[in-house]
């Protein structure tokens, strides 16, 4: 499990899950009981309920589990160091080779310019999802 992707992977979602977990419990605890038996009693399967009532439901937390690992994991460093060695990098770790490594200082921002542009794109595309703003007003 150490030098190779696969190892990365494990080690990374071994990290950032209890992040998911605790969003994903906080959204379906905000769930009223009795929305999946309503719909249950009204003719509903279980599938069907769970896909048409309970994930509609929980779906604003869904969201903002995937954005905080998502941006959580575009600055992970030592984790990949640990368990991929040189040939696993993320963005950090080119960005700290191009910087403190070579003294690219120019490619290194331009790196971390795009970086922050994806993440910024990625909260303009969640707050419209996630409803932010009916959220406040309830």
């Amino acid at each position: 499990m150490l030098y190779n992707q696969r190892g990365v992977l494990i080690g990374m979602t071994h990290v950032m899950l209890p992040f998911m977990v605790l969003t994903l419990v906080a959204a379906m605890a905000r769930v009223p009981e009795r929305l999946v038996p309503a719909a249950r009693t009204l003719g509903a399967g279980p599938f069907r309920a769970f896909a048409l009532v309970f994930l509609p439901a929980t779906m604003p937390g869904v969201l903002a589990g995937m954005m905080m690992t998502f941006v959580y994991s575009l600055g992970f460093f030592v984790v990949p160091a640990v368990l991929g060695g040189a040939q696993q990098t993320t963005v950090v770790m080119i960005l700290r080779d191009l910087t403190l490594g070579l003294g690219r200082w120019g490619i290194g921002s331009a790196l971390s310019i795009t970086v922050i542009v994806i993440c910024v794109i990625g909260a303009a595309i969640y707050v419209p999802l996630a409803r932010i703003g009916e959220v406040e007003r309830q």
